[in-house]
């Protein structure tokens, strides 16, 4: 963490980060042996793989030279011919739409029936938040809600928080022994056709999806897109940002996240001016990254930003079949 504080503080040109290994891999090598290292990245793709296991370098340790726009350069002594990864705010998508694919096992889903209940997201979220257990991914489809439970986050409330589930909601299903795959990249065009394509690449053996891709299908949803560097690791974080939409009285009618960003579908339609205020209330309030509001595919306020991540459950014991699958398909 010293090197990029001190990178930052002298407005380095680059921060050179020596590894043991030559670069960042698309795929887990133990997955994957014969590859070769990205040549380059942004740190939202970092962000994204390191999500589901790829730990060459850590939030902390990228966050202040993403703040200052100064490239990471990770290398190593041992692989000196070659060029490793560099790590920057932009790159050019166009080459290499997709940088990886990434895996996570141990998790579980909680499926959901979506009810038209003003604060049932609120109150759903409120029910894992109350016990402690900290959210990973929502997705909404076909009026059902996943929710995404790391293990490690659940162990002696698991009963509990279940019983609570059951009394309060309609509880469809658990799904455990569950894992999620990812394709990263920030050159993903077509949510809806990426997720299609990677449901028949594994076999249909997909059991739910997440990215930014609510209301996709549907016309009339106005979608606010909010996204935060590690926003994942603040537990409540989509509690707060439901709290807030319920404040300023705009009914939630979807939820679908990735790994830092989270999509908000409401049929209020809003003006330009009340929409501007609400992005400008969440910013506030949230510290986000200046937030995008769509309604059927045109931009109503903020940045245009592509999609970096869509990630589906699978079973747990296909992981690696998965990885390799998807490895073949994207590379």
């Amino acid at each position: 963490m010293s090197a990029d504080w001190i990178a930052a503080k002298l407005g380095a040109k680059q921060n050179v980060n020596l590894k043991e290994v030559e670069g960042i891999f698309p795929v887990d090598p133990n997955i994957v042996k014969e590859q070769r290292p990205i040549e380059e990245m942004t740190y939202r793709e970092v962000r994204e793989s390191a999500y589901a296991g790829n730990r060459i370098l850590q939030e902390e340790a990228m966050t202040q030279c993403r703040k200052k726009g100064i490239p990471i350069h990770v290398r190593s002594l041992s692989f000196p011919d070659s060029k490793g990864t560099r790590i920057v705010l932009e790159r050019d998508v166009t080459q290499n739409p997709v940088v990886g694919v990434t895996a996570k096992g141990k998790i579980r889903l909680y499926i959901i029936t979506q009810e038209k209940r003003e604060k049932f997201f609120i109150d759903l979220l409120d029910t894992f938040s109350l016990r402690g257990v900290s959210v990973d991914m929502i997705g909404t489809e076909d009026e059902l809600v996943s929710i995404v439970i790391d293990n490690k986050n659940i162990n002696e409330k698991e009963e509990d928080l279940e019983r609570a589930l059951s009394n309060e909601f309609k509880l469809e299903s658990i799904i455990t022994n569950t894992a999620l795959v990812s394709i990263v990249g920030e050159g993903i065009v077509d949510a809806l056709a990426q997720r299609k394509r990677i449901i028949q690449a594994l076999d249909k053996s997909v059991t739910a999806s997440y990215g930014p891709i609510l209301g996709g299908a549907e016309t009339g949803t106005t979608i606010y897109h909010i996204e935060k560097f590690g926003m994942n690791n603040e537990t409540g974080f989509a509690m707060n940002l439901c709290s807030m939409f319920s404040e300023a009285q705009i009914p939630i009618t979807g939820i679908s996240t990735t790994i830092d960003s989270i999509s908000i579908g409401t049929n209020l339609k809003a003006s330009k001016m009340d929409i501007a205020d609400m992005c400008n209330f969440i910013e506030e309030r949230l510290q986000s990254d200046p937030i995008s509001v769509t309604r059927n595919g045109l931009l109503l306020h903020g940045p245009r930003r592509g999609i970096s991540n869509i990630t589906v459950a699978i079973p747990e014991n296909l992981l690696e079949q998965a990885v390799k699958r998807l490895y073949l398909e994207y590379f």
